[in-house]
Order: C-alpha cells, then sequence, then structure tokens
C-alpha cells in the first residue's frame, strides 16, 4: 500500500503522463506576456494568449503541475464552495447568474480545447449529488435548486432518495447534472506541449523573487534573470507580488483527500457532496484494473492546526459510512484552498500595478475558476470587453462581507501577536524526535528546528518572510505553515507555497549560534506509478 504525503505527493502526479523536463531560465528573455504559475491557470492562460497572437514566456518554480493543481481532485463544476442562494443575498440575482454561468463555461472551453487538441485526459460528464441530512439542509436543498434554476443551471432538482448502482441515499438530496470530470495533470502537460511546439516558452525550477509593473514590466527570478513584457500574469495560486491588498481579502485552508479501491465498474461514475461544516466530497476514478473513490474534505486554516492523521482518518470515516465495502486506502495528501471574504474570486488587473493580472481566491473550484481566469485575463490583455470584469474585480470593496473580513484579519493579527510571547514548544534539541520539528526559544528569536531521518538538526528562523508570522510544524506533511498567510516551507525552510519567496533566514543572522549546514533541494523522487491510474 502507498500512503503518500506531502514528499511524493497525489496520485495525479502518477502514471504514464508524458512528463517532459524544461530547463531553469539561463538567459534574459522579452515577450508579449510573461506568465508566473505553470498550473491549470498559468498554461490554459498562455494558451489561449498564444492563439490571440501573443508570444509567451512561463515560469514555475517547480515542474509543471507540481503545485496546487497537482494536488486536485479533479472536478470541473458548477457546484461552488458558496451556495447559489448565498450568493444572490449578497451580489443579487444578476451577478450570480454571470457568476454560475461563467463555470458552465469554464467546462465547456475544457471540454473543446480537448476535443481540438486530441488531448487524452479522461474528460468525461457525470451527474453530480448534494446530500442532506437535517431538516435545515433539507430546506437549504430546495432554495439552492430555485437559485439555481434563476441563475441558468437547468436540472438541479431536489429528490428524495437517489439509487446509484449500489449506493442508495433517502435523506434528501440535490440533484446536479452536466459535471465533469478530468485527469487535470495529463490535459496541463499537453497544453505546455502546444504552447512550445507553436513558439511559446516555458522555464521551471525558476522561482520568481520580483515583480515590476507599469508601462515596461518585468520579473526577476532567484537566479538573476530578468524576463521582459508587455504584461505580467501572476498564477501562483495566491499572489507572490502583493504584501497586503489582497492577502486580507483571503484566507489559505487545507484540504485533506485520500483515494480507495473499488472494484472495476462497480459504479458509474458520479460526484457527491455533503453541507456539513467541515464538509466533505467524494468522485470516482476509472482506471484500467480497477477504479477508485476519491474522498476529500475536513478543511482547516493553514498553519492552524497539527493533526493531519484524525483529519485523513475523519475523511475516511464518512466515506465508509456511506460506502461500507469500500476497499484500502492507496493515496492520500492534501492541498491549499485560498478562500476569499466574499466566496467569489479575484481576477483581473492587480490593485495599483499597472500591466500586472492575478487570479487567486479560487476556494475549491480551481479548475473551473482557473480556466475562467485565463479567459477573463486574455481578454483584458487583448483590449476586449469582458461581463465578468467587475464581478471578479481584485479591487472590489467587501462592504457586503464586513464582519467576515474583520474576522479573518483578526484570526491572522491573533496568531502574529500570540506567537511571539507564546512559550517554546520544546525545552531544548534533545526533545525532537527523528522526523520532528518544534519551535525553540533562544533570547528574543523563535527557532523552527526540524530533526531529519539521520538525526541531523536543520535550524532557521521561524519568522515567515512574508509577514513576519511565527510558522507552525505541519507533522502530516513535514512542513513549516504560516498561519497568518498560508505560506509554506519545507523543513529546512526552503518555500513550499507563496505569498512568501524567500526561505526561512538562517540562524546565522539572528545571532552567533553556530553554522547551520547547506540545505538540500526538494526531493523530486516520485513512487513507482500506479497502473490504475494510466487509463
Amino acid at each position: 500500500m502507498s500512503i503518500l504525503n506531502e514528499g511524493s505527493l497525489s496520485h495525479w502526479r502518477d502514471g504514464d503522463v508524458g512528463r517532459t523536463h524544461y530547463p531553469r531560465l539561463s538567459e534574459n528573455l522579452s515577450a508579449d506576456v510573461c506568465i508566473v504559475g505553470g498550473g491549470l491557470t498559468g498554461l490554459t492562460t498562455a494558451y489561449l494568449l498564444q492563439r490571440a497572437g501573443k508570444s509567451v514566456v512561463v515560469l514555475d518554480s517547480q515542474e509543471l503541475a507540481r503545485g496546487e493543481t497537482g494536488r486536485t481532485t479533479g472536478h470541473l463544476t458548477t457546484v461552488l464552495d458558496a451556495r447559489y442562494c448565498d450568493l444572490q443575498d449578497s451580489f443579487g440575482a444578476e451577478t450570480t447568474t454571470l457568476i454560475a454561468q461563467a463555470h458552465v463555461m469554464a467546462s465547456k472551453l475544457v471540454g473543446k480545447i480537448i476535443e481540438e487538441e486530441k488531448i487524452d485526459c479522461a474528460y468525461y460528464p457525470v451527474t453530480g449529488y448534494m446530500l442532506a441530512t437535517t431538516p435545515e439542509q433539507q430546506d437549504m436543498l430546495q432554495r439552492e435548486a430555485d437559485a439555481a434554476k434563476q441563475s441558468g443551471l437547468p436540472g438541479w432538482k431536489k429528490l428524495s432518495q437517489i439509487d446509484i448502482g449500489r449506493f442508495y441515499w433517502t435523506s434528501g438530496c440535490l440533484q446536479v447534472p452536466n459535471q465533469h470530470i478530468f485527469h487535470p495533470t495529463k490535459y496541463m502537460l499537453k497544453l505546455a506541449a502546444i504552447i512550445v511546439s507553436r513558439g511559446g516558452v516555458v522555464h521551471t525550477g525558476n522561482a520568481v523573487q520580483e515583480v515590476h509593473g507599469g508601462d515596461n514590466p518585468y520579473v526577476v527570478t532567484d537566479n538573476g534573470y530578468r524576463v521582459e513584457a508587455r504584461a505580467i500574469v501572476v498564477a501562483t495560486h495566491t499572489p507572490i507580488n502583493d504584501t497586503l491588498t489582497l492577502h486580507t481579502k483571503q484566507a489559505a485552508y487545507r484540504s485533506y483527500s485520500i483515494a480507495c479501491r473499488i472494484p472495476k465498474d462497480l459504479y458509474k461514475p458520479f460526484m457527491l457532496w455533503d453541507m456539513n461544516d467541515p464538509y466533505h466530497y467524494l468522485r470516482t476514478v476509472s482506471g484500467e484494473t480497477y477504479d477508485m473513490l476519491v474522498v476529500g474534505g475536513e478543511d482547516h486554516k493553514t498553519g492552524q492546526a497539527n493533526d493531519g492523521a484524525q483529519r485523513y482518518q475523519a475523511v475516511e470515516d464518512w466515506m465508509r459510512a456511506l460506502f461500507p465495502g469500500t476497499g484500502p486506502v492507496l493515496y492520500r495528501w492534501s492541498g491549499q484552498i485560498i478562500q476569499s471574504v466574499d466566496d467569489v474570486a479575484f481576477i483581473g488587473r492587480n490593485p495599483g500595478d499597472k500591466n500586472v493580472y492575478v487570479a487567486t481566491g479560487f476556494s475549491g473550484t480551481g479548475m473551473t475558476y482557473g480556466t475562467i481566469a485565463a479567459t477573463l485575463i486574455r481578454d483584458l490583455i487583448m483590449g476586449h470587453e469582458n461581463v465578468l470584469e467587475q464581478v471578479f474585480d481584485p479591487s472590489r470593496k467587501m462592504f457586503s462581507n464586513l464582519g467576515r473580513y474583520i474576522r479573518e484579519n483578526s484570526n491572522a493579527v491573533g496568531y502574529m501577536v500570540s506567537d511571539f510571547v507564546a512559550p517554546a514548544e520544546a525545552e531544548g534539541e534533545d526533545q525532537i524526535g527523528i522526523g520532528e520539528g518544534a519551535i525553540l526559544r533562544r533570547g528574543m528569536h523563535k527557532i523552527a528546528a526540524y530533526r531529519d531521518d539521520h538525526g541531523q538538526l536543520h535550524e532557521c528562523s521561524a519568522s515567515c518572510t512574508h509577514l513576519g508570522c511565527i510558522v507552525q510544524w505541519n507533522g502530516s506533511e513535514k512542513s513549516w505553515d504560516c498561519p497568518c498567510d498560508g505560506s509554506r516551507y519545507t523543513p529546512d525552510g526552503k518555500v513550499l507555497h507563496g505569498p512568501a519567496t524567500k526561505a526561512l533566514a538562517s540562524v546565522d543572522t539572528l545571532a552567533p549560534i553556530g553554522r547551520v549546514p547547506e540545505a538540500e533541494e526538494p526531493l523530486q523522487n516520485m513512487p513507482p506509478p500506479d497502473p490504475a491510474l494510466q487509463a
């Protein structure tokens, strides 16, 4: 059995996906558009802009599709983390309809690209079901069905029960037709190959350190090279070019996923969601010799819980209560979700920066939102009108969600203050076991200390390099996570996830307490591919 965590990552990375190595940037370049981030958003944006006649350069700090898109459960869905009835209350029926139809468009566009480019990525339609377990949730189902109908989503229907082959549900649900699932890694890698074959440039292993807007925009990478462009697109899941403006309007959450073995063709493909808090979601995956149920949920704010094992178990318990005959857990992984305060993504011109565009706040629907972002940013760069510009404007005000805005920022400030005065988690280095991390205190400094599998202790500053909050140890994924902005670091302090762009500081810069060994590059080794995922 292969139980995977942060080091080897999710099932979407494995199998015969035709991965191509793209080299590091080794010279200064120029193009019409420089795209920072090689996930679904960045690659789709590059593909659409190239088709519109623009020259493109794509930069990513990792290999393509190794970031948050590599952790997705692969839903292309019009079911949002927020309810449509709640969006209508906040934004009105007209704006809610635009949001709904944007997601319909995105799913269709992915299908169109797959068909035109002949991409083999297991894309097919499914029906989804939103499950209710309480009388209050039953009432919400009808409200949501009515709101969906008003938003131009046909077929959303409240049912008293469902029968999906060997799965039965008799407590009421909302039937949601015209959803889609696919293999995102295969899709993205094919897009990258197409972009390069048509003259585009892709470089990986380049962490962008600086993003400069204005009349002559450019970016600077960690190895000192520049890419000049007429426009820059920051498609890094959460912006790396902004210190506060957007980060005060959104928050980072971890979501936990598992994949469990089931017999081949036991169920017709489908999706499920519950309405609990924390919520859960499920889809099927078809393999060559067996199928799988991919299940996720149990979200919490990044850096504010260190109980991954219990969260994985809770996801499994929820799944087995519904599907008691399911086989063993084959894979497990977690991903980062960026949740905007008002439940709507931020896509468009970066506040205060000319010719810089951002895409963030996708919540749990990154595959559709990433495609929406690509179409909207393409139109903005091309000078075309798009009715979605105001809907997703990153500069929009938070008046309708002011209370939530205050709560989210108070939470971050609370951690920023309390962690500096909180006592150390370990009194000394000898209390840190193999494979464990803890916060030590040395005078006024807090130290993030990790003992590797060989017994060597790695130490660095515990202050996040974005806003300065004290990072927290994530034992299930062997990472240091910031509870204020969601930045994440390897055990020896290198950046895993922004908005931070710089590694945790060496202890040598804090006090004369000895030399820290040179940090190794993050591991790139992958486990043997699972044959079921090569379908």
